[in-house]
């Protein structure tokens, strides 16, 4: 499932499977130089969002990512 929502402040995806799950600690530290997760991950920050993954083996997966946004420019026009 994938979920996109827009607020005055922000916009958030939500991507949700019941797949097969996995550890997340586990995952980010064997990630190395990896796009994926740490990809993810550093896009995120560099966009001064906030990114938020649960998994727990056999019971799939949801990844969270919110980034501020802002309409118009600096001056809001």
């Amino acid at each position: 499932t994938i979920r996109l929502f827009f607020s005055d402040t922000a916009v958030r995806i939500a991507v949700a499977d019941d797949g097969r799950g996995f550890d997340v600690d586990l995952a980010l530290a064997a990630a190395g130089n990896s796009v994926g997760l740490i990809g993810l991950q550093e896009r995120t920050r560099l966009l001064n969002g906030r990114m938020d993954i649960r998994s727990e083996v056999g019971r799939g997966t949801q990844l969270t990512v919110e980034v501020p946004i802002s309409i118009g420019g600096a001056d809001g026009v």
